[in-house]
Formats: C-alpha cells, structure tokens, sequence
C-alpha cells in the first residue's frame, strides 16, 4: 500500500471585518482568539493551526480540532480538510479514518485539491471507506487536472495498472512525465519500469536506461538499483561493470536494500583494475549527485 502523504493548508490572509485583513504572521493569539469566539471561521481555522503548530501558543492538539470543527461545521474547506488529517493520524481526536474520509469529501466537494487528492488515495486503498478504484480514478483525476503532481503520479499508477480503469500504457506515461516535470522524481523509475517490461508494448531498453538515468540522477534509490542492473547487463548501454558498481554502491549508500546484495556479489567476480574503475565513477557520479542534492544520500 502507498503511503498517503497529508500537508496542513496555512491561510495567510485572515478577514478581521468588511473592509480589511488582518495578516496572519503578525496577528497575535489573543486577536484570533477574539475573532474565532465571535464566530469568524477564518479565525477559527487560523487559531486551530496555531494551536496544532504551536505558533504562538503552546500545541495542543486536542484544542485545535475542537477550533478546526467549529470552522469546518461552516464550511470552511481548508479547516475541513485539516480536521481530516487529525482524524486519519489520530491527533487530539481519536483516529477515525471514516471520519477523516467525510471531512475530506466535504473539502474535496468545495474543489480543494488536495482533499481531492487525499480522498482518492483513501479510496485506492480501502481506507475509511470501501475499496472503490474507480472512484479513486475518478477523485484524483480531479486533483491531477489542476497539476497536483502527487494526484498525476498516483492515477498513472492506475493506469498503468488497469485499476478502477482500462490498463493504458500511454496514458500512465503522459501521466509519469507530467509528475516528473513537476518534481515527483519517483516517476522516472515508473516510466524506466514500463520501458524496460519485455511485455509492455512500449518495450524499449534504450528509453528504459533514459528513465532510470534521469531518476537516478535526481536521487532516486531505485533508479540507482535498476540502473546499475542495466550497465551489469548490457541493457539499453554497454555493458559496463565499473558503473554498475558505482552505481550499486551509490543505491546502497541511498538506502536500496537489494542494491548492497548486489554490490557484494558483484565485487565478489571483479578484478582490481575494474573495482578502481568503480570508485573513480561513483566519486563523479556523487559530484554529480551533489549539483542537484538527492533524498538519501549518506
């Protein structure tokens, strides 16, 4: 099961009467909670952030989903979908994934996209709710129509998969490269999984070894893994032992357990001249590496 990541929404701009706002980043505690009391959901929201943050305020969690309720109750959609997160987490309120389900639906319904997003991974998985792909299709759909990068990467796994949907291998590839561009670097090793698939019909070893390079490039533990399986086997390059050396260390270091396996049986059949080979390409591939700092790396 994927992870479902979740993010607080911070609202920057608090109405304080008609005919001005007041700024969050300086309004003190007392202010919201003036506010808040006298009804004013945006208030009510912004204080319930301070208090689960502890901008401000000592945390407590507890009291911030009480303040998240009040403003959710009337229909302020970034509060519905936080109360959410405290209820999937189990964050001053008991964890209630339904719950949390309800609450996202509700900011989802309001267009807020990463409800939207949110709902959909919850429907992916069966959490809250009943397993339903299609539904799950149809919620991040809406989300990766408004270039949420998270929602285009986790509905090409769908389609890529053939779940809630027709299997369509072309449309999951618009989908992994839209995510790429956008900054979900894991979608280079999806893209290099489905070229490199001697059954996809877009079989192809050649842009296989591109998609792994890219990811690999941009930190990406499994892209390292599978593209130092590459260079070991001459597929898509030359075959290449020096740099699938280089790269399974690089894969190891980042955390790929598979790849330390490889790494010792690899060292186990090559001789010296390749192995000095091997840490003179890893140490590149890291000054490389180190342009663009990769998640990770040790």
């Amino acid at each position: 099961m994927r992870p479902v990541w979740l993010v607080l929404i911070p609202l920057f701009l608090l109405p304080a009467a008609p005919a001005r706002a007041i700024d969050l980043a300086t309004a003190d505690v007392a202010t919201l909670q003036r506010l808040a009391t006298e009804g004013n959901p945006a208030a009510q929201f912004n204080l319930a952030l301070a208090l689960q943050t502890g901008k401000g305020i000592d945390p407590d969690p507890a009291a911030a989903s009480l303040w998240y309720r009040k403003a959710a109750e009337q229909g302020h959609a970034k509060a519905q979908y936080n109360l959410g997160v405290l209820y999937l987490k189990g964050e001053g309120v008991p964890a209630d994934p339904a719950r949390a389900a309800d609450w996202f639906r509700q900011a989802a319904q309001q267009g807020m996209v990463q409800a939207q997003y949110s709902l959909g991974l919850l429907y992916r998985d069966g959490q809250g709710v009943p397993a339903d792909p299609a539904r799950a299709v149809s919620w991040l759909k809406k989300a990766a129509d408004r270039q949420h990068a998270a929602a285009m990467l986790s509905l090409a796994d769908l389609y890529a998969g053939g779940r809630g949907v027709e299997k369509n291998s072309l449309e999951a590839v618009r989908l992994y490269r839209l995510a790429a561009e956008k900054g979900e670097t894991g979608a280079w090793c999806n893209l290099g999984n489905i070229y490199a698939d001697a059954e996809s019909p877009l079989h192809d070893q050649y842009q296989a070894f591109e998609y792994y390079q890219t990811g690999a490039l941009a930190g990406e533990a499994v892209c390292q893994n599978n593209l130092a399986v590459l260079y070991l086997r001459g597929e898509g390059t030359v075959q290449n032992n020096a740099m699938a050396w280089a790269w399974f260390s690089i894969a190891a270091d980042s955390g790929y357990p598979d790849a330390a396996d490889m790494l010792k049986q690899l060292e186990a059949v090559l001789d010296a001249t390749e192995l000095a080979m091997g840490k003179v390409e890893r140490a590149t591939l890291l000054r490389r590496l180190e342009q663009q700092p990769p998640a990770n790396i040790q």
